[in-house]
């Protein structure tokens, strides 16, 4: 294969470094390549005009993998591609074969973490029965949907009325016709006692999502009851209850991290993956997000540059166990139930919202189960699906990361552009922090290339011929 004139793509990475060499890195097909001082030159040079590039003086080999890697392309937008990609992920948000819930019994809830960005956490109010009719009502009204997934948040729905409310609408679910194909819990995990663990998988549950921000003395400053009292011993005594229980599911322990915390990460991933080692858990960070006016002190927010170098320290850490990591994941079409048209939350009083985040907040309502029709705010919902989607955005195609991307959080793209809050980034950590990303990845690639010559598996003599593919 030869092409005669091409150009540099606009989501090519270029860089150098100085200790591991040169590298150009695509968004677009996700691949990472070598290259020695030579190839790397002259491809610098090419790209620097932004003009058409005659490949007559380029190796047909080399030209050949530039080409499938879209590093070179007939189109300097990458027009075809994203737009591909654009149908698919309009196709995704409009396919309405699948439904997707997030069901608050209540937003009340037995904690007080000064994060929660519920505005309404100390509501003890519980769905009523007639809601729960009508909210079985508005599954039944989505006849297309084959299939239906719920997720149970709160609030917390591990509350004994709450959780009775659980029961109820999982018993009704299950004689529907619709197939219910399963359900998550998310909880604090305070009030997940062995009787109920033992009923979640006739309750369809298959994964519990409990939080746990630190060692004990970390967590019980962050994650108390109302009224102060401790929660760490009780919550992994519960956990030990759980995976020891009948339940067949899985249990992701999430790592709520602030400036407060972050630095305690490891040490108390350690600790939970050595006492549930053999176990089905799991221990992953999150970001804690508040919103602009949220009363919890801005200052403990961890910037992106913060979090994008704990990023790369906890892959350090994990090397030996992930291969990828830190590197990016291709083809993100940036899709949530949010984004979705079968995808909703539905509160205690019936009050339909698109976003998780949206929960507690009257003027991000979209509609109620009582209601005929039940979603009646069409803007809300059109925000989401219309102003919310990147591919609109030119700012975003332009973006050399975009691909890698797609426009990143829904929600916070519509509270950053619409909703007054502008300072809020939205964007992925990529934009900044792509190549010191890409740099560790290949660290840990070259020290398994290394091994592997060493140990006799045969090494790749790329330099013999100036480039070598790290990622595919």
């Amino acid at each position: 294969m030869r092409v005669a004139i091409v150009y540099w793509s606009k989501y090519n990475t270029a860089f150098r470094s100085r200790n591991n060499g040169a590298f150009v890195y695509n968004a677009l097909s996700n691949s990472l390549i070598q290259l020695d001082d030579a190839l790397y030159e002259s491809l610098y040079r090419l790209a620097a005009g932004g003009n058409p590039i005659s490949t007559d003086n380029l190796d047909n080999e080399f030209l050949i993998l530039l080409s499938q890697k879209s590093v070179l392309t007939p189109n300097p937008e990458g027009a075809e591609e994203l737009t591909r990609r654009h149908y698919q992920r309009t196709a995704l948000c409009s396919d309405d074969s699948h439904l997707d819930l997030s069901i608050c019994p209540t937003l009340g809830c037995n904690f007080a973490c000064p994060y929660c960005f519920e505005s309404s956490q100390d509501e003890m109010l519980f769905m009523r029965p007639d809601t729960a009719t009508k909210l079985i009502e508005f599954v039944e009204s989505f006849r297309a949907a084959k299939t239906l997934s719920v997720t149970w948040y709160g609030g917390e729905p591990t509350i004994n009325k709450a959780f009775e409310i659980v029961r109820s609408i999982s018993d009704r679910l299950k004689r529907l016709k619709i197939n219910f194909k399963s359900a998550a819990l998310v909880s604090n995990g305070y009030m997940l006692t062995k009787e109920k663990a033992h009923e979640l998988n006739y309750l369809n549950i298959s994964n519990v999502q409990i939080s746990i921000d630190g060692p004990r003395q970390v967590h019980d400053q962050r994650r108390m009851l109302k009224g102060g009292r401790p929660t760490f011993d009780r919550i992994l005594a519960n956990i030990d209850t759980l995976m020891g229980s009948s339940f067949t599911g899985e249990c992701n322990i999430r790592v709520n991290l602030d400036r407060q915390n972050i630095s305690s990460f490891s040490t108390i991933r350690n600790y939970l993956l050595e006492r549930y080692s053999g176990t089905r858990v799991t221990v992953y960070a999150g970001y804690v997000d508040t919103a602009a006016n949220h009363e919890k002190e801005g200052g403990c927010s961890v910037c992106a540059a913060e979090w994008a170098d704990f990023s790369v320290e906890q892959f350090r850490d994990l090397n030996a166990v992930s291969k990828e990591g830190v590197y990016p994941l291709g083809g993100l079409l940036n899709i949530c139930s949010a984004t979705t048209s079968s995808g909703f939350v539905v509160g205690p009083q019936g009050e339909v919202y698109k976003c998780w985040e949206d929960v507690g907040r009257p003027n991000m309502v979209i509609g109620n189960v009582h209601d005929t029709p039940a979603i009646c705010n069409d803007d809300l919902v059109a925000e989401y699906s219309i102003a919310a989607d990147p591919f609109l955005d030119e700012h975003c195609r332009e973006c050399s990361v975009f691909p890698i991307c797609s426009g990143g959080c829904a929600n916070r793209r519509l509270r950053s552009k619409f909703f007054g809050e502008p300072e809020l980034n939205f964007c992925s950590l990529y934009k900044e922090h792509l190549e010191a990303y890409l740099l560790e990845y290949f660290k840990a690639f070259e020290t398994r290339a290394i091994c592997a010559d060493v140990l006799g598996h045969g090494g790749d003599r790329w330099q013999d011929r100036g480039y070598r593919v790290v990622h595919a």
